[in-house]
């Protein structure tokens, strides 16, 4: 989905930067609503999108429900 999103392959830190975000348990549907955030931003950047994952993960943000809550 980032590289669809991205139109353009990721680069090998940014695969490796992706796949981390699973590994740390983040869901994927966590992770496509930051990619759609960031396109709705017009900031289409994996370090934006890692942001966004990070600042939800800090405010114990962890469902889509909670995104929504805390807009």
């Amino acid at each position: 989905m980032v590289e669809k999103e991205f139109g353009r392959s990721l680069t090998p830190i940014e695969y490796e930067i992706s796949k981390a975000w699973l590994n740390d348990g983040i869901s994927e549907e966590l992770i496509k609503e930051a990619i759609k955030e960031a396109v709705f931003n017009h900031v289409v950047n994996l370090k934006y999108i890692d942001k966004i994952l990070y600042e939800w993960k800090k405010n114990n943000i962890k469902t889509l429900k909670d995104v929504e809550d805390n807009r």
